[in-house]
């Protein structure tokens, strides 16, 4: 399955057959490249949230993991509220954020956010592309745990 016909709206959803830690690995990548060439090339604080009950969390492992591929900082604020994602990447003046709300009747979904605006079409369509190919940036990144209701401080190592 392409990574485009996962796209429904604003969303990439799938079941865990479609939707698991190796493409969502390839979707953190995938965002990470878009965040670098959209950004000047430079590497970006990234903000990654979940709901739910665990059920989600090889969505977001693949995400935190692609993204520290390709450079960034991500900061995984565990389980969080949109709000909480918000006030997040305010503070900490991400450039992107991703949102994976808990599982629905067996299917995982993912939000990509630019900043605290969810990506459209066109960045959807390339994100897309990107994930089924292999042009992906490159770098050093780091995982910082932090807590959501102090999101400028850490509450976990980095690694």
């Amino acid at each position: 399955m392409a990574t485009a016909d996962l796209i429904q709206g604003t969303e990439l959803k799938g079941d865990a057959a479609h939707l698991d830690v190796a493409t969502a690995t390839r979707l953190g990548r995938a965002f990470g490249t878009v965040l670098r060439r959209r950004g000047g090339g430079g590497a970006k604080v990234v903000v990654l949230a979940r709901g739910g009950d665990g059920e989600e969390l090889p969505v977001r492992d693949g995400l935190a993991r692609g993204l520290v591929l390709t450079g960034h900082e991500v900061h995984d604020l565990g389980v969080a509220s949109e709000a909480q994602l918000a006030v997040a990447v305010d503070r900490l003046e991400a450039a992107g954020a991703a949102q994976v709300p808990p599982v629905s009747e067996g299917v995982r979904r993912v939000r990509f956010l630019l900043g605290r605006r969810p990506l459209g079409d066109e960045v959807l369509a390339e994100l897309a592309a990107l994930a089924d190919g292999d042009d992906f940036s490159a770098g050093t990144g780091s995982l910082v745990l932090v807590d959501p209701r102090q999101p400028s401080r850490s509450a976990g190592a980095r690694g």
